[in-house]
């Protein structure tokens, strides 16, 4: 700044040395006073009108590093508050993930349940269907079959005849040949329900792991979505706090260079209109 003076001054014919110069209007105004006690009027006038020009600028300067600074400090706020807003978010998601993660859990397990249970009853239920369809046909061929005498069925319950026919089905159908035919209605009625019963239980084992399965799936395939969610909100978290990271370098640097250039543009113009007052009285009377 002090050097453009010199140069100003070297224009309307005043001569002295930058660095002396620069010293004098720091240190000793009265005697740049001195080094312009002769000039002319209007030179001097002219010079305060750019001295005050240059105290316009650094003034504009000063308000442009203000405004940068309060620029850049409101983009770090709004930055800031972006990505808590969104940490937030993220927070929830992964709450959500881990409720999905825990339910996917319950659900693998009643599926593991079921799937055991289905394959130690399955083949069970199906040989007990088979055999018991087998004494069944067996059975009803005992009450079309000629020659029959009547002799006293003993009694038989669920339990007792079921036990009976898987032990041995072929000693369980002589022990009703030529039995009464109306006995005979009975055991067929019996093994009618023990088939019904026997079928209503596979169908229900085969249900149970169905439906075990399908919500197994159906829970993995939600933690999945859970997961791709809590991904993508990360990843833009991380965008954010390297925005806020940006950002914060950004404000950094307008505070570095407001406190740094601010003081030196004040004093600059302290200087001036100390020199201006000093030269007034040299310049040009209107």
């Amino acid at each position: 700044m002090f050097f453009f003076i010199y140069v100003m001054l070297l224009s309307f014919k005043i001569t002295a040395a930058p660095l002396p110069f620069v010293a004098m209007a720091k240190h000793d105004p009265l005697a740049l006073v001195d080094l312009l006690d002769k000039a002319d009027p209007n030179a001097v006038s002219n010079i305060i009108a750019l001295l005050q020009k240059m105290i316009e600028d650094n003034s504009g300067k000063v308000q442009t590093l203000e405004q940068t600074l309060k620029d850049k400090e409101d983009a770090l706020k709004t930055s800031e508050l972006d990505a808590n807003e969104h940490a937030g978010e993220c927070g929830s998601i992964k709450e959500t993930l881990e409720e999905e993660q825990k339910a996917q859990k319950v659900a693998e397990g009643v599926y593991t349940s079921a799937k055991a249970t289905r394959a130690d009853r399955d083949p069970k239920l199906q040989k007990e269907i088979a055999t018991l369809k087998s004494v069944l046909a067996k059975v009803k061929s005992l009450q079309t079959s000629s020659g029959q005498k009547n002799r006293r069925l003993l009694a038989f319950d669920s339990v007792s005849m079921i036990s009976a026919i898987r032990t041995n089905p072929n000693a369980f159908i002589e022990s009703l040949m030529d039995a009464d035919p109306q006995k005979l209605q009975l055991v067929i009625n019996l093994i009618d329900e023990l088939i019904t019963a026997a079928q209503t239980e596979l169908d229900q084992v085969i249900r149970l792991e169905d439906e075990a399965f399908k919500a197994n799936k159906d829970a993995s395939e939600r933690v999945k979505i859970a997961r791709q969610h809590d991904g993508t909100c990360q990843k833009i978290l991380g965008e954010k706090n390297g925005d806020v990271a940006e950002k914060t370098g950004e404000r950094d640097v307008a505070k570095k260079a407001h406190d740094t250039r601010k003081p030196i543009l004040l004093m600059e113009n302290v200087t001036l209109n100390e020199i201006i007052e000093l030269l007034r009285p040299m310049a040009k009377k209107d």
